[in-house]
């Protein structure tokens, strides 16, 4: 996921991230 991140722009990484967290938290 780390290499996907960098290829992708920072704002779409942290969304992403954001919603696995969410995901894991549920």
């Amino acid at each position: 996921q780390g290499i996907l991140c960098r290829a992708q722009r920072k704002g779409v990484c942290l969304w992403h991230h954001l919603m696995a967290l969410v995901v894991s938290t549920l």
